[in-house]
């Protein structure tokens, strides 16, 4: 019979076992790891929502119509989105997960795509920064002496998206997979190895496991128990899901007062 065993409680369970207190920095590099695979993951979908939502843009534009704000802002979003989850995997720092060591695996124009995008981030979607290309602001002091009246405004200019920005978002996509893929790899290895030690050194261990069970139930939704129990020892253990969004599914009811 299958059992599931949750390691971070397990480590919390016993904080005075030194061999297992050991396995906390392990799994939390193995599940920062497999985040960062998930993030990049998640970022290509959007690239690809992207690219074809712009597609559909464009030839509503060469048959006459212009594009519509709303669908250029969901390019915008689309595309922002999926930057923010790049730079989240391999440049933000946080107390949280660690983040994937890209740069040492990159060539110097791999390495240049990738400062470009940071910088990116960093001056313009993150930050109120240098937005060269992007976003102008003016203000404007409109003058009538002859009828003596006066006005301000604020005049500005945005740019939904840009081509080699978007470019280069792809390009670092594609280089990052690879190498969040092995290193996920690695460090779940080591966390393998180590728990596989402590069957050795740890006559009781599968009775202290058993004390730290895992519960799909408590933490999947029911259609996501079975592709979940059918990924584990898989090669890709990312079982696929319905995406939720706002906590509805499909075939849900529609909480009270949620948008339609």
């Amino acid at each position: 019979m299958l059992e599931l065993f949750d390691l971070d409680a397990l480590v919390a369970r016993y904080p005075e076992d030194a061999a297992i207190a050991a396995l906390k920095p392990l799994v939390r590099a193995a599940i920062s790891m497999f985040s960062v695979v998930n993030d990049l993951k998640r970022a290509s979908e959007m690239v690809t929502a992207c690219k074809a939502l712009s597609r559909s843009i464009k030839a509503t534009f060469v048959k006459g119509k212009a594009p519509r704000r709303d669908e250029a802002a969901t390019v915008q979003a689309l595309f922002g989105q999926a930057m923010l989850l790049y730079t989240r995997a391999t440049h933000s720092r946080s107390e949280g997960r660690n983040k994937l060591q890209i740069t040492a695996h990159l060539d110097p124009a791999q390495r240049a795509v990738h400062d470009r995008i940071t910088d990116l981030r960093d001056r313009y979607l993150a930050h109120f920064g240098d937005a060269t290309g992007w976003e102008e602001h003016r203000a404007v002091l409109a003058l009538d002496i002859a009828e003596q009246k006066m006005a301000l405004s604020y005049p500005h200019s945005s740019t939904y998206i840009q081509v080699a920005e978007a470019v280069d978002l792809e390009q670092a996509l594609n280089v990052a997979w690879p190498i969040a893929q092995a290193q996920s790899a690695k460090v779940s290895t080591k966390l393998n190895l180590t728990i596989n030690a402590l069957f050795e050194t740890h006559p009781d261990f599968v009775e202290q496991l058993r004390q730290a069970c895992f519960e799909p139930a408590s933490f999947f939704d029911a259609d996501e128990i079975q592709p979940y129990l059918d990924s584990v020892g898989a090669l890709d253990p990312d079982a696929p899901t319905t995406p939720r969004i706002g906590g509805v599914r499909p075939g849900q009811p529609r909480p009270p007062g949620a948008a339609r």
